[in-house]
């Protein structure tokens, strides 16, 4: 028995030590042009992607031709980069696949390999209108996830925008099926806790938004995405 117990602990410590150092990044480590290849094959074409995320541009446009910077984290190919630029709306991406990166820089965006977490531990406070995550928050063990709606909220302006895209846990396919196709998906996010982590970080309003919902006859009843739009407090 007691050398049963201490083979469990090893293995519990092993586990841990592995939580620990994935919990340092959004995603595993694959080669860069695997994960690429992979997101164009189950993410979608760009173009359809483009389509979609064009949704937040009303939620942004407000900053358009200003000096106010938006910053898209793990902007990957860049389908919100393109449509906010197209809008004039002054963005940056955050990614830490070193190709994409580099593709998104020879066409000529302002795009930094990084990860999110140092990123937003190096930024100032209230220096950013907007941040914007499309499908990240599921990649991000829990601690971190906490720590990066902490270091969101410190380093937004006051008014400043959060904006958080996930898959939606609470649609049957996505929650029992597509949302595991993925490998470096860490766990689905209940739409209650994003918001809940928004309002316990500070955020004054926080909403869920219902996205791409499917054509009538193939829908589920919910969306098969969300997002978490969360803004802080101005100040009088």
């Amino acid at each position: 028995m007691g050398s049963r117990l201490a083979d469990l602990e090893k293995e519990v410590a092993l586990l841990r030590s592995q939580n620990q150092t994935l919990g340092s990044t959004e995603k595993l480590q694959l080669d860069p042009d695997f994960y690429i290849a992979f997101e164009d094959r189950f993410r979608g074409p760009f173009d359809i992607i483009k389509e979609r995320v064009a949704v937040y541009v009303s939620d942004l446009s407000h900053l358009a031709n200003s000096k106010k910077k938006v910053v898209d984290i793990g902007c990957g190919r860049g389908e919100l980069l393109t449509v906010l630029k197209e809008s004039h709306i002054y963005t940056i991406g955050v990614d830490n696949n070193p190709s994409s990166i580099a593709s998104l820089q020879e066409r000529g965006f302002e795009a930094y390999c990084e990860d999110l977490s140092r990123f937003l531990k190096r930024t100032p406070d209230a220096s950013i209108a907007a941040i914007t995550m499309l499908h990240v928050v599921e990649h991000l063990p829990f601690d971190v996830l906490l720590s990066t709606f902490q270091e969101v909220f410190r380093v937004l302006e006051p008014g400043g925008i959060f904006i958080a895209e996930t898959p939606n846990s609470l649609n049957l396919s996505v929650g029992s099926s597509t949302f595991w196709i993925d490998p470096t998906h860490q766990r689905p996010v209940h739409p209650e806790v994003l918001r809940f982590l928004s309002i316990h970080c500070g955020f004054h309003q926080s909403n869920i938004r219902g996205l791409n919902l499917e054509a009538p006859e193939q829908k589920l009843d919910l969306y098969p995405d969300i997002a978490l739009f969360a803004i802080k407090k101005c100040v009088k």
